[in-house]
């Protein structure tokens, strides 16, 4: 059935985006287990492990959030009205969007490159290591809060939104 077919093919994406990510946690010599998870953490919030590598986006109808990437005075970097929202969806683990993001990394020419799994992991774990995002990065951060594990704090790595859904996964 179609379900079982989904869920074999998530599944599968999920197990090999761990590994191509972990084989990059281990490249950048992130030995920490706090944040390693939150890397990981991360992968699945903004891209479901891998399974939507490209931000779901139908043209036709893009949701508010998505018409503000074109909207005048938006902050990616996008000429307003020139289609660069869709253009420069998010894309990859941690799905990058907006024109100055891809050309941040050399890939507005070829915004689909940041979808491969190879490119995607480095973008992910080198991005949030070194503080490509929001100049905030894996180190600025002890990830405790009384003695307790906490998360919630180091989304502003990678944005300021759903950091408590985000912690609550790492």
């Amino acid at each position: 059935n179609r379900a079982g077919e989904h869920y074999s093919l998530s599944r599968t994406t999920s197990s090999s985006s761990i590994t191509v990510i972990w084989d990059t946690i281990e490249e950048a010599g992130i030995t920490d287990p706090k944040q390693q998870a939150y890397i990981l953490a991360t992968a699945q919030w903004e891209s479901n492990m891998g399974v939507y590598r490209t931000e779901l986006w139908n043209p036709q109808n893009p949701t508010e959030e998505q018409k503000n990437y074109d909207a005048p005075g938006n902050k990616l970097g996008n000429i307003p009205g020139s289609g660069d929202g869709y253009r420069f969806r998010g894309r990859g683990y941690v799905h990058i969007t907006g024109r100055a993001n891809y050309t941040k990394y050399g890939l507005q020419n070829n915004p689909e490159l940041a979808a491969d799994p190879k490119k995607a992991a480095h973008l992910l774990v080198y991005g949030m290591k070194d503080g490509a995002y929001t100049t905030n990065c894996l180190n600025d951060y002890d990830y405790m809060l009384n003695g307790e594990l906490y998360f919630d704090e180091a989304r502003p790595i990678v944005n300021t939104n759903y950091a408590k859904a985000i912690g609550q996964i790492a």
